[in-house]
């Protein structure tokens, strides 16, 4: 369910549970909403306070005995004891016995939304077991001798005062519950910052002479020391050709033949064949004769060439010394 919108069902199962008319597993299901969603705990608010509107509307009534003793109940409160039915007080009568209080059965106990939704029953249609309730205790009076007096009842207090102080109390929390979950839901939460380390890596991209955006190899150096080598582009030689590896550097210029490859394939040069990688070793794949090279140089046009470079780290600036790198063929 999103947070921005609630059903139809929803809302009318807030409305039934302001009211106090869910059981138990519908009541736990609309407090489950309430918990998951803001708009459903403001809706709450907004159905208390229009019932609160509709029960300030209603005229005060004083609730009959029977009906009393529910809302008193229900609410929590000290049940008030119950007295006999009001009657003429003669001067020569004895006093009746006191009546026993009447607890209200556990059935008989109603919400306090169902109580206020309940119409009291009109003197008329009671039966016989209302009939036969005391009322509420009668106020002391002074009797005159041969002047026969009725007893004055006294006013209980009206039990909708408690149940519009219950309500307004639930909307207070309710409210409060609403800007706890407002708070939360704005409040963004700060991704945590992980730094990497990335240790160095030296590598060579080779390119054909003449070609500056597009690598045809691309060379690394593993821990081990051993040189790793992955064709990116197609090659293609004569049947009587073949593509040697060479490799050279600033302290070693003459270079040095690595075998024969085959150019659109994947080459491992192990670390005890290539020894040493200096800063500046350069490696290029030559066109040669079946067989190889017939002299220990290059012989051919250069297919590929590049220099090893370490990534990772602030690259230094080349020495007006370094030797450049051919785009002809060496040795041709």
């Amino acid at each position: 369910m999103s947070s921005t919108s609630i059903t139809v069902d929803d809302n009318t199962l807030i409305a039934e549970y302001t009211l106090g008319l869910l059981n138990l597993q519908e009541t736990a299901q609309a407090q489950t909403l309430l918990g998951s969603s803001p708009l459903a705990a403001m809706n709450a608010l907004k159905w208390e306070s229009c019932f609160l509107e509709l029960v300030d509307l209603l005229p005060p009534a004083i609730p009959g005995p029977q009906l009393l003793r529910e809302l008193q109940a229900s609410l929590g409160h000290a049940v008030s004891p119950a007295s006999s039915k009001p009657a003429m007080v003669m001067p020569a009568a004895p006093m009746a016995p006191a009546p026993a209080i009447v607890k209200p059965n556990e059935d008989d106990t109603l919400s306090v939304a169902a109580a206020l939704r309940t119409p009291e029953k009109p003197p008329a249609q009671a039966d016989s077991s209302q009939a036969a309730t005391p009322a509420p205790t009668t106020s002391h009076v002074n009797v005159t001798a041969g002047q026969p007096t009725k007893a004055i009842k006294a006013s209980p207090k009206p039990a909708e005062k408690s149940s519009i102080w219950l309500w307004r109390a639930a909307s207070a929390v309710f409210a409060l519950i609403a800007i706890v979950l407002a708070v939360t839901a704005v409040q963004p939460t700060v991704p945590p910052v992980t730094v990497v380390e990335v240790a160095p890596t030296r590598a060579a991209i080779m390119q054909a002479p003449g070609q500056s955006s597009t690598p045809g190899w691309v060379l690394t150096l593993d821990p081990e020391g051993n040189i790793l080598m992955q064709p990116k582009v197609r090659t293609d030689i004569p049947s009587d050709a073949s593509a040697q590896l060479w490799t050279h550097n600033q302290l070693a210029p003459q270079p040095r033949s690595l075998g024969l490859i085959d150019p659109n394939r994947p080459v491992t040069v192990p670390a005890s064949l290539m020894g040493e990688v200096a800063q500046d070793q350069i490696f290029e794949i030559t066109q040669e004769p079946a067989g190889g090279s017939t002299t220990a140089s290059p012989s051919g046009p250069i297919l590929f060439i590049g220099r090893m470079v370490t990534f990772g780290k602030p690259a230094l600036a080349p020495s007006a010394s370094d030797p450049a790198i051919s785009a002809e063929p060496s040795g041709s």
